[in-house]
C-alpha cells in the first residue's frame, strides 16, 4: 500500500511505524523484567550490594586465616544405609595432660568417617551411645570386647572401638570395626605414636586409611590429603576436648581458655559448651532457690578468683629486642664509664587470647547481671583491672659476668588506660595489640670501663614478675614465670596465632 501515498507522508508514515517498533520492544523488556522472580531479583541486587561490600572490606588477617575448609560430601559406598557407632576409645591411666584424647579420637574418626564410609555415624551426641556407654561403663565391663553389646543398645550394624595405653614415650593406639550381625572383625589398626602426631592429625589418618581399606574402602589421594589438610578444624576439635576434659576436672578457666580457642577456629559446640557451662537456670522452689544462690555465689566468686589470676599471669607478653646491631653508646667525658642504651627495648603486649577469654566471661555475666531477679550477684567481686609487674634486666660481659641493671615497674596507672572490655565488637588481632603499644628505652647508665668490661657484651631479662608490694629492690618475688619473647621469638608466636 505504501506505493500508493506521496513521498512525504510515506516518510511519515515510516518514522510512526519504526518509533511503534521501538516502543513495543521497550514494552517487552520491562515486561520481561516485571516477570521476573522476585527472589532472583533480590539475590540478584543482594549479590550486587556483596560484591560492592567486599571491594571496600579490608580482612582481618586473624579471621583470615581462621576460616575452616569446607568439609567433602559424604559419598556413596556399598555401606549406605548402614549405621556405625563410634564410642570414645578406652583409655586407664589418662593424667590432666592427656584426657582429652579419647574425645579426640572419637571425634575425628566420627567426621572421617562420615565423609567417606557412607554410613551414618552415630557420634558421641547421639542419645543411644550416650546411654549405651553410660550402661556399660557402670557395669564395669565397656571395653572393646564387648562391641556386640554396643551396637544391640544403638541398633547400629557396625561399631567401631578403640583403646589408648600410655607407653614410656609414645601412645599405643588400637581400633577395630566390628559387624555385629556376623560377629566378625571387618577392619582392624595397631600403632604407636607421639603426643605430636596424636594432635596433628597423622594418627588418625593412618587408622581410618587401614579400617576403610579393610572395609573395601580406598581413598583417593584428594581424601587422603584432606584427612591432615584441615589444621584449623584439627587444632579447634582437639581444643573443644581440651576444654570439655578441664570442666570436668573442674577447671573453669583452663576449660574456658581452651573452648574459647576452638570457638574461634570455627567449632560451633564450644559456643555451646561455654554457654552451658556460664549460663544460669534458677529454680522456682524458695527453699531450692537459697540453695541455688549460694551455689551461683561460690561458682562466680571462684570463676572471677580464677579470671584475676589467668589475667595477672598471662594478659601481658614481655617482648624485647636487644639486637647488638641498634645498641647505642656513649663514653662518659672522663673516658671511666659509658652508656649503654636500646631505644626501644622492651615493650608489654597484651595477649589477644587472655582478652577473648575475659570478654567472653563478661559477656555472660552482664547478661546474668541484666536480670533482677538474680540479686546474688551483689555478693559477687569481679575482676577490676590488672596488676602490677616488676622487671629487671641486666648487662653482661664476655664471660657472663653481670655489669649493671636497669629496673621498670608497670603499674596500675600504665594500665587503666588499656582498654580490656570490647562490648559489641571483636577483640583486635594480635598484630594490631602488638602495634598499639610503644617500646620502652632500655638504658644501663655509668658502667664502669674497667678490667671487668669485656666486650662483646649481652642482656639478659632477670625477673619479669608479679609486683605485689610496689617497687622495691628487695622484694620478696613470686617464681611463677611470666611470658617472655625476643622480637624474633613474637614474630614466630604471631604466625603461629593468626
Amino acid at each position: 500500500m505504501f506505493h500508493k501515498l506521496k513521498d512525504g507522508r510515506s516518510l511519515s508514515f515510516l518514522v510512526l511505524l519504526l518509533l511503534f517498533m521501538c516502543n513495543s520492544c521497550f514494552l517487552f523488556d520491562a515486561a520481561s523484567v516485571s516477570d521476573e522472580n522476585p527472589k532472583q531479583r533480590e539475590q540478584t541486587d543482594s549479590s550486587k550490594n556483596d560484591k560492592d561490600f567486599q571491594l571496600q572490606m579490608i580482612k582481618d588477617p586473624f579471621i583470615a586465616n581462621k576460616t575452616r575448609q569446607a568439609e567433602p560430601e559424604a559419598q556413596k559406598t556399598q555401606y549406605s544405609g548402614k549405621a556405625v557407632a563410634i564410642p570414645a576409645p578406652q583409655f586407664q591411666k589418662s593424667t590432666a595432660s592427656d584426657a582429652w584424647m579419647p574425645q579426640f579420637l572419637q571425634d575425628t574418626l566420627t567426621g572421617h568417617f562420615a565423609s567417606f564410609s557412607g554410613m551414618t555415624v552415630l557420634d558421641r551426641k547421639n542419645e543411644a551411645v550416650v546411654i549405651a556407654e553410660q550402661k556399660l561403663s557402670e557395669s564395669g565391663y565397656y571395653s572393646a570386647d564387648n562391641a556386640a553389646a554396643f551396637g544391640q543398645m544403638t541398633n547400629a550394624e557396625y561399631v567401631l572401638t578403640g583403646s589408648i595405653q600410655k607407653l614410656p614415650t609414645r601412645y599405643a593406639l588400637s581400633f577395630r570395626v566390628n559387624d555385629i550381625t556376623t560377629n566378625e572383625i571387618k577392619a582392624s589398626f595397631d600403632g604407636q605414636y607421639g603426643m605430636s602426631d596424636i594432635e596433628n592429625g597423622n594418627a588418625v589418618k593412618d587408622a581410618v586409611i587401614t579400617l576403610l581399606k579393610g572395609l573395601d574402602i580406598t581413598l583417593t589421594k584428594t581424601q587422603i590429603a584432606h584427612l591432615t589438610n584441615n589444621r584449623s578444624a584439627i587444632n579447634a576439635t582437639q581444643r573443644l576436648a581440651q576444654g570439655m576434659a578441664a570442666e570436668k576436672e573442674g577447671d573453669f578457666i583452663t576449660a574456658l581458655s581452651f573452648l574459647t580457642d576452638a570457638s574461634e577456629g570455627g567449632n560451633n559446640e564450644a559456643n555451646t559448651v561455654i554457654s552451658a557451662m556460664l549460663s544460669i537456670s534458677p529454680p522456682t522452689n524458695i527453699r531450692e532457690q537459697a540453695a541455688y544462690y549460694k551455689t551461683q555465689i561460690n561458682k562466680w566468686n571462684k570463676i572471677w578468683e580464677d579470671v584475676k589470676n589467668y589475667m595477672n599471669y598471662n594478659y601481658p607478653i614481655l617482648v624485647y629486642d636487644f639486637d647488638p646491631i641498634k645498641m647505642q653508646t656513649q663514653v662518659s667525658s672522663s673516658g671511666n664509664h659509658v652508656t649503654v642504651k636500646w631505644e626501644k627495648g622492651i615493650k608489654l603486649v597484651p595477649n589477644r587470647k587472655v582478652l577473648v577469654l575475659y570478654n567472653t566471661i563478661a559477656e555472660e555475666w552482664e547478661k546474668i547481671k541484666s536480670n533482677r531477679d538474680n540479686n546474688w550477684i551483689s555478693q559477687v567481686y569481679t575482676f577490676n583491672g590488672v596488676t602490677d609487674y616488676y622487671i629487671k634486666i641486666g648487662i653482661y660481659n664476655k664471660y657472663g659476668e653481670l655489669l649493671t641493671t636497669d629496673d621498670f615497674s608497670w603499674g596500675s596507672t600504665y594500665w587503666y588506660n588499656r582498654k580490656l572490655r570490647y562490648k559489641n565488637e571483636a577483640v583486635p588481632p594480635q598484630f594490631r595489640l602488638f602495634n598499639d603499644e610503644h617500646f620502652r628505652t632500655v638504658a644501663f647508665s655509668s658502667i664502669p670501663i674497667n678490667d671487668k668490661f669485656i666486650e662483646p657484651l649481652s642482656v639478659r631479662i632477670i625477673d619479669f614478675i608479679i609486683d605485689f608490694i610496689g617497687f622495691t629492690k628487695d622484694k620478696p618475688k613470686d617464681n611463677k614465670p611470666l611470658p617472655i619473647l625476643s622480637l624474633q621469638e613474637w614474630e614466630s608466636y604471631l604466625n603461629s596465632v593468626e
